[in-house]
């Protein structure tokens, strides 16, 4: 569902001086911490997303904006604290929203349920919340939602700060709601490489994208059966291409590249497959397949890296249903099926050239026409 009346701020304009790296730029479970904080608001409906980026606004530009929808950046650089980035956010927010999450770019753990749940609570009660934070077992965590109503008590604060709510729940007691929620990620922080260390664990125990669960959750759906065998087709190829990487010493995740290919197709009929297929896969706990799930159909690739979302892509191009295709002859097809279509046209030539580039890289490495591998390791 798409929250048209709320906004979604991602906070991420500190230093972090205590951590070795570029917090939002960290890798969690396959992708940056950046990525899975906006993949929650994205996944729950959320996408008039703001981003406050401060002194690694230029690296986070780079790295992770590119293939991003952030829709607006709010940027000063001599703001790295709470207070202004917040201001600076909430300043930009058109006034006919009904309301705005905050979200530090450091909670990363947080579920989309959870936030679908604070969205649910807000719907039902707008008229007479203000502000709703979730609670776990005691600890209160993020995001936070707030009405629009409070913008002009937060423009006001001067010290503003992460304490702040308790300010909104100390005035405005009966307005302020601590919604206790059963997600532990909610509640979880990246302070100090401590608190990194223990959400990685958090997210890889948490973390379903096995085949086993992948195969479950594909018996389990109502699809054409030619729909399924085109999955396990698609899990078949791309195990064969992780397989020759893997013997090269390239480092992936057949577990997550498996269940993603199993599930690619599970949403096949929506009006987003990508982004209805990556949801299904976070609601069902299998977050790294989710990930690669939500570019299956090309978007948000880097032809320059050869990782798990590029292979689940190129094994789909290679899969014609339940038959192998070169790649070259199924876009030959397409483009002339779509020679009248200029922007159809269009589309498909850049998702060709996207397939050429990744064969040629995974050929470099393997040193055979990949095509001819799969030949042979599908008939043999």
């Amino acid at each position: 569902m798409f929250e048209r009346d709320i906004a979604g701020i991602i906070l991420a304009a500190g230093y972090a001086n205590r951590l070795r790296d570029i917090k939002p730029l960290m890798k969690l479970s396959g992708a940056n911490v950046i990525e899975r904080t906006t993949e929650t608001l994205l996944l729950a409906g959320i996408y008039n997303l703001y981003l406050v980026a401060g002194v690694w606004r230029d690296q986070i530009m780079r790295n992770y904006l590119f293939r991003n929808e952030t829709r607006e950046i709010l940027y000063s650089a001599d703001e790295s604290s709470l207070s202004s980035a917040v201001q600076a956010a909430v300043a930009s927010i058109p006034r006919n929203l009904k309301g705005f999450m905050l979200m530090p770019v450091d909670c990363a753990a947080v579920k989309p349920r959870t936030v679908t749940e604070l969205i649910a609570y807000f719907h039902e009660k707008e008229n007479d919340v203000d502000v709703i934070q979730p609670v776990y077992e005691g600890v209160p965590g993020y995001p936070v939602l707030f009405s629009v109503r409070v913008i002009d008590d937060i423009m006001s604060d001067g010290e503003y700060c992460e304490r702040a709510f308790d300010k909104f729940f100390t005035r405005y007691p009966e307005r302020c709601v601590k919604l206790p929620v059963g997600d532990r990620g909610a509640a979880m922080r990246i302070n100090l490489m401590s608190d990194y260390e223990l959400m990685n664990i958090h997210s890889e125990k948490s973390d379903l994208s096995v085949p086993a669960e992948g195969y479950r959750l594909l018996n389990s759906e109502d699809l054409p059966l030619t729909r399924k065998e085109h999955c396990m087709f698609v899990e078949r190829i791309a195990e064969i291409i992780s397989d020759e990487l893997y013997t090269r010493r390239v480092e992936i995740d057949h577990d997550a590249i498996r269940s993603a290919a199993l599930l690619h197709d599970v949403r096949y009929y929506a009006d987003n497959p990508e982004l209805a297929g990556k949801r299904f896969a976070f609601d069902n706990g299998l977050v790294r397949a989710g990930t690669i799930i939500g570019s299956h159909m090309g978007s948000g690739l880097d032809e320059r890296e050869l990782t798990e979302k590029e292979i689940v892509f190129l094994a789909d191009q290679y899969a014609y249903e339940d038959i192998l295709v070169s790649v070259d002859r199924r876009f030959e097809r397409e483009e002339y099926r779509k020679r009248n279509d200029g922007e159809a046209l269009f589309n498909v030539r850049r998702i060709h050239r996207t397939a050429s580039r990744i064969i040629v890289n995974i050929e470099r490495i393997i040193g055979r026409p990949l095509y001819e591998v799969l030949k042979r390791r599908l008939a043999g």
